[in-house]
């Protein structure tokens, strides 16, 4: 018989590090963009878009710093980003943001990819499909319900998140091979 602590433990390792390499990638980006609203705000909403920034660059230094994985940080994070999606009007200037980056797109694009890779399938897909939402219900803040459909962030969401799946998967499938062959299976 096989320890199960031995059996999976490359599969265990690649989560943990897939876990911290999105930390990283997540509060990078996030940490990157804060600075630049911070620099350059969106105009009108200069102030607002400051204070917001400057709230989730104080949070993304924090978990780069602490590094931590747990799950309730995870729910922190989530929870910011939904709130970054919805805050779009004070962090995008003018009815045509979507037609280059901005800020509620980098933060929300890199979310996808990060929680993708960091979750379990089903539970990144909700969690996807809740930054789309957001991001659409902020977006139409700005260019309204009838253009959303327009922005073509919400369909590059899906992508994203197919694609870290579809990694994720790939990747997972070569750990539990190396597990196997540890096993003698």
């Amino acid at each position: 018989m096989v320890d199960a602590l031995v059996s999976d433990a490359s599969r265990r390792h690649l989560l943990w590090q897939a876990r911290r390499i999105t930390l990283f990638m997540r509060h990078g980006a996030n940490l990157l963009v804060c600075a630049v609203v911070i620099a350059i705000p969106p105009v009108p909403h200069v102030v607002v878009g400051r204070g917001f920034a400057g709230a989730l660059g104080v949070w993304a230094a924090y978990r780069l710093a602490a590094r931590s994985t747990g799950s309730w940080l995870l729910a922190v994070d989530y929870l910011f980003t939904l709130t970054a999606c919805l805050a779009t009007p004070v962090l995008a200037s003018g009815s045509h943001f979507y037609l280059s980056n901005s800020a509620p797109v980098a933060i929300a694009g890199t979310a996808v990819i990060s929680f993708t890779i960091a979750t379990p399938p089903r539970l990144s897909l909700a969690l996807a499909a809740g930054i789309a939402a957001a991001f659409a219900t902020g977006a139409s803040r700005i260019v309204g319900w009838n253009h959303v459909g327009d922005i073509f962030n919400l369909y590059y969401f899906a992508l994203q998140w197919i694609t870290a799946a579809l990694i994720r998967a790939m990747v997972l499938r070569v750990a539990d091979s190396v597990d196997n062959a540890r096993a003698g299976q």
